[in-house]
Formats: structure tokens, C-alpha cells, sequence
């Protein structure tokens, strides 16, 4: 299903098929910039290698293969996880189960408690 590129944005795909660090990581590598997205990305491709296979599926899926403009890292999206990592750790989840929970890095969840 291809949806208008104007109206979907393309972090939030990476994020929801490839988890948070996945979106971020295409936000350092390509933001700001236009990428193309092939049809078929032959095996090694530089986009399957920092995505995965599921992240890259699904912007073939939302914005089909192309030219595709990579918005700069979304500061409301990585606020949302910060207060939901707060949310949780209230909660008394673990660490490991924050990560897992919301695709970050075990990292992020260490680095967001101790800097709430």
C-alpha cells in the first residue's frame, strides 16, 4: 500500500517495522538528504545493512521503490519514548523489557533514566 509521501512520515514506518534505534540510525546516516529506494535492494545493500530486512520492506510498502526524502531526527518522536521510558520504569519494568518494549537500545533506557 503506497501512501502519499507528504502525509506519512517515513521515520515512523522505520520505527513501527524496525524499532527506534532503526529509525534513528537512518535519521544520522541520511538525514536531511534524499535517498533511493530501489525495487529489489540486492543483498549488502547499505540500507539493508543499517535497517534490516522488515524496516526496508516496509518503506517499499509505504512509499514504494524511488526517490524518498529522509526527514531529519523527529525531537517530539524521542520524546515520546523518553516520557514512556519514565512511564515504565515507574511502572517497575526492567531495563531489558523497556528496550525490548519499545525498539531502543538497552542504552538509551540507561541513559534516559539517569537524565530524566
Amino acid at each position: 500500500m503506497t501512501h502519499d509521501r507528504q502525509t506519512v512520515d517515513v521515520l515512523a514506518v522505520v520505527a513501527e517495522a524496525g524499532g527506534a534505534e532503526a529509525a534513528a540510525a537512518l535519521a544520522r546516516e541520511a538525514g536531511g538528504t534524499e535517498i533511493y529506494l530501489p525495487r529489489a535492494p540486492a543483498p549488502g545493500h547499505w540500507l539493508l545493512e543499517l535497517l534490516g530486512d522488515t524496516a526496508v520492506a516496509a518503506l517499499l510498502d509505504a512509499f514504494g521503490h524511488g526517490t524518498l526524502y529522509i526527514p531529519m531526527a523527529d525531537s517530539a518522536a524521542a520524546e515520546r519514548v523518553r516520557e514512556r521510558i519514565r512511564e515504565l520504569s515507574a511502572e517497575g519494568w526492567s531495563a531489558t523489557r523497556i528496550a525490548r518494549e519499545l525498539g531502543c537500545a538497552l542504552r538509551t533506557v540507561y541513559k534516559w533514566r539517569a537524565n530524566p
